[in-house]
């Protein structure tokens, strides 16, 4: 996704359960060079403030401990919970998948919410104890959902690409269902065609082909382009291209954000030289 650049969608019907659901999609992080985007939304949704779901990373370009580390805060009537994970994600030459399950029905609070990368549960920093049966207001009729963008807040644009976005509403699952291990490699890969999936009232898929934002699930939970251009990258969870390192530039070239690595610029003037390795 460009810089400015964000999806938008308003449900018309209230969600199948709110106390259980699984977001599932893939991402390749881009550099920025915005100061104010601190917390860079994957995606946020909900009617104000006092009740919304945001899921962020915190800016992978800073030097601090807390970069590259993923949180989701949760707001119940004005009662917030947030989830930041022990790990930080930095890597920008490679693609991550990531998976929420939110169940509020389990018996354990430190079960009712969790996150895997690559298939790898995520520990939290802290377990906030969230209240048995809690129910979630985002996915509700007339709530806003942004994906790449921040609901409630400045806009936190999210930079980098996206890819295979599934809301799966009224069950809580597990990557398994999204993707597989290489049994040669031992690489965690991604199933372009997962079987069997109830999807719910509000559940979607998009961005599975292309860069369409038409629900290509039963529920033609189509989504709109909030702002920006959305951008048809050939690099993919199954098909990775060698991009531009953000991190290996030489004098003045400039890793392009808006083409998510696959060009490079050159800000000098003359003859000055400069370059960027690849991934």
């Amino acid at each position: 996704m460009a810089a400015n650049t964000f999806l938008n969608k308003t449900f018309s019907s209230n969600p199948t359960n709110g106390k259980k659901w699984t977001i599932s999609f893939w991402f390749h992080l881009a550099p920025t060079s915005d100061s104010s985007n601190s917390y860079p939304r994957f995606w946020s949704a909900g009617p104000d403030t006092n009740n919304r779901a945001d899921l962020n990373i915190n800016d992978p370009s800073a030097d601090g401990t807390t970069a590259g580390q993923i949180n989701f805060t949760l707001a119940i009537s004005g009662t917030g919970y947030t989830w930041s994970t022990n790990r930080s994600f930095v890597d920008m030459a490679t693609w991550y998948h990531l998976v929420l399950a939110f169940d509020s029905t389990e018996g354990s609070a430190a079960d009712r919410v969790k996150l895997w990368i690559n298939n790898e549960a995520q520990t939290f920093q802290a377990s906030p104890n969230l209240p048995a049966d809690s129910v979630t207001e985002f996915a509700k009729n007339g709530a806003n959902n942004d994906i790449g963008k921040s609901s409630h807040y400045s806009p936190r644009f999210f930079h980098g690409t996206m890819s295979h976005f599934y809301f799966i509403d009224g069950t809580a699952l597990t990557p398994s269902t999204f993707g597989s291990t290489d049994a040669t490699t031992g690489e965690w890969k991604i199933n372009v065609a997962p079987s069997g999936l109830t999807y719910g009232n509000n559940g979607f898929l998009i961005m599975k082909d292309a860069n369409t934002i038409t629900d290509q699930s039963p529920n033609s939970n189509d989504w709109s382009l909030g702002g920006g251009t959305l951008t048809n990258m050939q690099d993919n969870p199954s098909n990775a291209f060698c991009t531009m390192h953000p991190m290996n530039g030489v004098g003045t070239a400039t890793y392009q954000v808006d083409n998510c690595g696959t060009t490079v610029g050159d800000t000098g003037s003359g003859d000055d030289d400069c370059g960027m390795t690849g991934t």
